[in-house]
């Protein structure tokens, strides 16, 4: 299984690597320390939330990071938190809990500042200086929607998986050979993509690995996914 991430510490310039063929490798997804069945419907508890916000303001003290770890897909131009640490977004979270940011948002823009990918990881990554930092972001909500597929005893589901150490998992790629490869070319609305969050598979929800034992044992297989559909 190919690498899609990078540990703690490792400089990422994404930017200098090599755009890959379409279905040579899985898509390019790199992390950054920045410091029932059921059809499609929006992520939530018990009512509906928001599609799409703005969160702050937060002061980031000076010397400190904003304590969000994003993973990030260069081909989808895309930024989603796979983690919230501690610091000033999970104090705002504690004080906020209806407009909290949390793993699978998509990060839309920061400090008012929508662009690519590396302007928005930029932003996330500069620490704070002088009497603190101002932070705003404008996040966007994941949708949940169902993957029903089965699978003969020697075919693979072609996904390369990212299990994060909070207990998500984040789908890296789709090899071109595989069945899940298959679902999205007969469903090209509702293609399940990297950055997607596996969630629950046969309506178990549980940590990574958990979810990675089940996706490796049933030939049956009922997965949710948190997916963010392009506009």
């Amino acid at each position: 299984m190919a690498c899609c991430c990078v540990n703690e510490g490792d400089t990422i310039e994404v930017w200098e690597m090599p755009i890959e063929p379409e279905h040579a490798t899985p898509e390019s997804m790199d992390i950054m320390q920045a410091p029932g069945r059921r059809e499609d419907h929006p992520l939530g508890g018990c009512g509906p939330r928001e599609d799409q916000l703005m969160v702050g303001a937060v002061t980031i003290p000076a010397g400190s990071s904003v304590g969000l770890n994003c993973l990030h897909s260069p081909r989808q131009n895309r930024v989603v938190v796979c983690d919230v640490e501690p610091g000033p977004w999970q104090a705002w979270n504690e004080a906020h809990p209806r407009h909290n940011v949390d793993v699978g948002d998509e990060v839309l823009e920061v400090n008012r500042k929508r662009g690519d990918y590396r302007s928005i990881l930029s932003e996330l990554s500069c620490k704070g200086s002088g009497d603190g930092t101002t932070m705003t972001m404008s996040i966007r909500r994941p949708t949940e929607h169902c993957v029903f597929v089965s699978r003969g005893a020697d075919d693979s589901l072609g996904l390369d998986l990212a299990p994060q150490d909070n207990g998500a998992l984040f789908v890296c790629g789709i090899f071109a050979e595989g069945v899940l490869s298959a679902w999205n070319r007969r469903n090209a609305h509702r293609r399940i993509r990297s950055l997607d969050r596996i969630v629950e598979v046969n309506r178990f929800r549980g940590n990574a690995y958990e979810l990675m034992d089940l996706l490796d044992a049933a030939r049956d297989l009922e997965i949710v996914f948190q997916t963010h559909p392009d506009d």
